[in-house]
């Protein structure tokens, strides 16, 4: 199914969030009665004040209404306490994010982009953008 229109998109909503998140901005945005809003969305005043009941309720609406995009890829790994203690032993000698990659290359193979996502160099006040 092709995706649709803009306009379509916005002034006729078919996925059931997309569908409540209009009848609530209508209600509260717009100061639509709920008898108006069921008959434009052909469904019972009771559902309309249920949802705007439910909605009240929320301690967060953005979480309900608005999901975060999915994260794609690998997650992280962990970085091992004594993948931790040398490159923080590394960093003690002053050496850059890219030589402490080199060292740790040189010395085995190390995690791609291990030595980028240093939390540990963080965390001990360390910029591993330096």
């Amino acid at each position: 199914m092709p995706p649709p229109e803009p306009v379509e998109f916005f002034t006729r909503p078919d996925h059931p969030r997309h569908v409540q998140f209009e009848i609530l901005r209508l209600f509260f945005a717009e100061n639509l009665t709920a008898e108006a809003l069921a008959r434009r969305f052909g469904i019972a005043p009771s559902s309309v004040y249920g949802l705007v009941s439910e909605f009240r309720r929320l301690d967060d609406p953005a979480t309900t209404y608005f999901v975060p995009p999915d994260r794609r890829g690998r997650p992280p790994q962990a970085v091992s306490a004594a993948l931790r203690e040398r490159i923080l032993e590394l960093r003690d000698r002053q050496l850059s994010v890219p030589d402490i990659k080199a060292q740790l290359d040189a010395e085995g193979p190390a995690a791609p982009g291990v030595v980028c996502r240093i939390d540990p160099l963080r965390s001990c006040g360390f910029d591993p953008d330096c």
